[in-house]
């Protein structure tokens, strides 16, 4: 049996410590009746980078074989204050340089959003090298958070979505007709650019 374990890696604050800007966050999450969209003005960076540090810590500590876990797992979302792993094969990367023994699991890459599959493919095998092989790479599947969305950020999300569905195909059908081998590379453009074009920038937070 392979025992690990898991969490989202939230951003948060502690009620007892820090009640007011606790308070704001959860009552903004229920406002919204939404994680999605949490405008940038409720994070702050110093804080959110002590917090993931502190995630990244705990699953090293995680390593010693007192605690009898076999493995750790991650994922990601996007801007969303439950989840501040964002890009889970950079912690697994340094997760794979800091841990000798746990297996590091991924749940799981967003395959048909990534612009070059190929690369994708050679960063998860760099950090199963770095590991020694303990990397268990996985993909997932993207879909809209509701079939008839109705929120702003739910219609965003899902044009996105669609966008991908269909670059993804294209670029199957091409390689299709060109007989493509797997280190062939075909250059569009992908969700990241969809999702970002028309939106606002920022260097940290969570809306993108």
């Amino acid at each position: 049996m392979h025992i690990m374990w898991f969490t989202e890696r939230a951003y948060h604050y502690d009620p007892e410590v820090e009640p007011e800007k606790y308070r704001r966050l959860e009552n903004q999450i229920i406002k919204e009746r939404s994680f999605y969209g949490t405008p940038n003005s409720f994070f702050e960076p110093e804080h959110g980078a002590k917090i993931l540090n502190q995630y990244i810590d705990e699953k090293v500590y995680t390593d010693q074989e007192l605690l009898n876990f076999d493995g750790v797992m991650l994922n990601e979302h996007h801007g969303t204050p439950f989840c501040l792993g964002a890009v889970m094969d950079v912690e697994a990367a340094i997760l794979a340089a800091k841990t000798k023994r746990l297996k590091i699991v991924l749940l799981g890459n967003p395959v048909a959003t990534v612009g070059n599959q190929l690369r994708l493919a050679e960063e998860l095998a760099m950090i199963d090298l770095i590991s020694g092989g303990r990397l268990v790479p996985g993909g997932c599947a993207v879909r809209a958070a509701s079939s008839s969305p109705t929120t702003p950020i739910q219609r965003k999300t899902a044009s996105c979505l669609r966008r991908a569905s269909i670059l993804s195909s294209r670029r199957g059908r091409h390689r299709a007709r060109s007989g493509m081998r797997a280190n062939g590379s075909i250059s569009d453009t992908s969700i990241l650019g969809c999702c970002h074009s028309r939106s606002r920038i920022r260097r940290s937070g969570f809306r993108a």
